[in-house]
């Protein structure tokens, strides 16, 4: 959302339109939009404490 401010979208509309319309980078993985403004492609993971470590332990289905 910075970065659509930062490029001009200084109003709820045309912020909206950004968002809706992004794809790009996030932290982790890409990120796009569906048609109801919901990231697509979600994934969820679980961890757990592995030698004083924490380490991902699996992925969870979320459909």
């Amino acid at each position: 959302m910075l970065q659509g401010i930062l490029e001009g979208n200084t109003d709820r509309e045309s912020l909206l339109e950004w968002i809706n319309d992004y794809e790009g980078e996030g932290i982790t993985k890409s990120i796009k939009f569906d048609e109801n403004g919901e990231p697509e492609n979600i994934s969820v993971w679980a961890y757990k404490v592995e030698n004083g470590e924490i380490v991902a332990d699996q992925e969870i289905e979320t459909d």
